[in-house]
């Protein structure tokens, strides 16, 4: 068993789960899961899954005469996406095999068979991994409206290990511990933490008291299901803060009207007309022959400039200087304006002049860039200002690191080739390799920075995956 109990533990004063709930077989919550961890799908098909079961949940308390009627637009409701995103969302379950919409029903086939490998660690689950699992509506609301996957992950976890129901009253206590659930649903441990974290400042989750060590060490500390727990209201603005007002450029005002007392003001009147240049007295041309000492430069050097953090220099182009108060798009896609802005963020104690907070901060612009649709600068500003790293990507640092290394030693120099070489004439490529890079460079120049053989195969389904690996590996790549 995965659960102790002791004696002074007491049940919730709530007999019921607040809002409802829907029970969804073990074996078809976990097929789903897993199959849209993979290349095909996704964790956005999940969110539509249990969108779809909350949209049949909500017609069964209807008439046995009344005929449902299904739609896209309430789908999309629930999902917070746009009604294209939905119906996508629903095409790719289709064809996947996953789920069958039409107008007047929504039905589930059977999932296909999980591997015995992913399911051993749910043996130590209530029910071992068996039955069926217990779902608020409320929390699957919240979970199909945009959660992240760590996020999902974990509230399933919770409900696998803590949420049961013994002689008709539910009881929400149990154990959690973080690095289980990364190795059952093949995650992060480190986006499990935040995302459990997360769920216990929304209060869905609440941590118990019970902290005997050993029980700790084994299956991990004590929570409790909120079963009153309410959804929260979503925020309506969902864009970057605006821009900061632009400080004071002016210098402040004199306090002193008549900064020069009159009688310090003498000689004012211009000196009369004479020869030009200088003309040296008597006894002031020789020069005294100094005693030989160290020569010491008493001319200031220059300041060195750190390649963590330039000097804001003016930018070619017409574009004015790059200023932190005012960041620009065009900041954001060039390498030397972007580390200008690096050493304005220095000098304010943003960040540090280390080569962490370089890559941190190139990333910032870089995770901007990317799913920054209406203000990328006002989301790269929130981000720098409020120092939340957490939410680059590995796919943002690897590309921060690519531009510091560009900039920082400029383009690789050719390689030379030897003279049996450069009369080697290029292959011909394949009708599948040219069909590659045309879909590549298509994908590229529309921002997908992900893997393109999903869109590829929702394009043409002819398309396999042995065939995609063939005609990449014919180009070299």
């Amino acid at each position: 068993m995965v659960r102790t109990f002791q004696k002074e533990n007491t049940r919730p004063a709530t007999a019921a789960i607040v809002g409802g709930f829907v029970s969804i077989p073990v074996s078809q919550v976990l097929a789903l899961w897993f199959v849209t961890q993979g290349l095909e799908l996704g964790i956005g098909e999940f969110r539509a899954w249990l969108a779809a079961i909350e949209m049949v949940k909500r017609r069964s308390f209807h008439h046995q005469d009344h005929c449902p009627a299904y739609g896209f637009a309430e789908l999309a409701r629930l999902l917070d996406v746009n009604h294209a995103r939905a119906r996508l969302l629903v095409r790719n379950l289709d064809a996947a095999g996953l789920l069958h919409w039409s107008e007047s029903a929504i039905t589930f086939p059977e999932p296909p068979t999980i591997p015995e490998e992913l399911l051993g660690p749910f043996a130590e689950t209530i029910g071992r991994g068996k039955g069926s699992i217990v779902l608020p509506r409320t929390l699957l609301r919240f979970l199909a409206g945009g959660a992240s996957t760590a996020t999902i992950a974990v509230a399933l976890a919770a409900l696998f290990r803590c949420l049961s129901c013994r002689r008709g009253c539910p009881d929400g206590w149990g154990r959690l511990k973080a690095s289980w659930i990364a190795r059952a649903f093949r995650i992060g441990e480190r986006q499990v933490v935040d995302a459990r974290k997360q769920l216990v400042d929304l209060g869905w989750l609440a941590v118990e008291g019970d902290n005997r060590q050993g029980a700790m060490n084994r299956w991990g500390r004590a929570y409790r299901i909120n079963l009153a727990w309410e959804l929260p209201a979503r925020t309506l603005a969902r864009s970057a803060p605006p821009r900061p007002a632009p400080l004071a450029r002016s210098a402040p005002p004199l306090l002193d009207r008549n900064p020069l007392p009159e009688e310090e003001i003498q000689n004012q009147n211009p000196a009369s007309g004479g020869p030009a240049g200088i003309q040296l007295s008597e006894g002031e041309g020789e020069m005294k022959t100094p005693a030989p000492t160290s020569i010491v430069s008493t001319t200031p050097a220059p300041p060195r400039s750190s390649p963590a953090a330039p000097a804001p220099v003016p930018s070619p182009g017409g574009l004015p200087t790059p200023r932190l108060e005012d960041v620009r798009l065009e900041d954001l896609k060039d390498t030397e304006r972007l580390l200008n802005l690096l050493g304005q963020a220095v000098s304010r104690g943003l960040v540090n002049s280390s080569e962490a907070d370089r890559l941190r901060f190139v990333g910032a612009a870089e995770h901007a860039l990317g799913i920054g649709q209406e203000n990328p600068a006002g989301l790269f500003l929130y981000l720098v200002r409020g120092k939340l790293w957490r939410y680059l990507t590995q796919e943002d640092e690897d590309r921060a690191i690519r531009r510091i290394k560009a900039f920082l030693r400029g383009p690789e120099p050719p390689r030379l080739m030897s003279s049996s070489f450069r009369q080697a004439v290029s292959p011909v490529l394949s009708e599948d390799a040219r069909m590659v890079c045309e879909y590549r460079r298509a994908l590229a120049s529309a921002g997908y920075r992900g893997d393109p053989f999903p869109q590829v195969r929702r394009h043409d389904p002819s398309w396999t995956r042995e065939r995609w690996d063939a005609a990449l590996l014919e180009l070299g790549t």
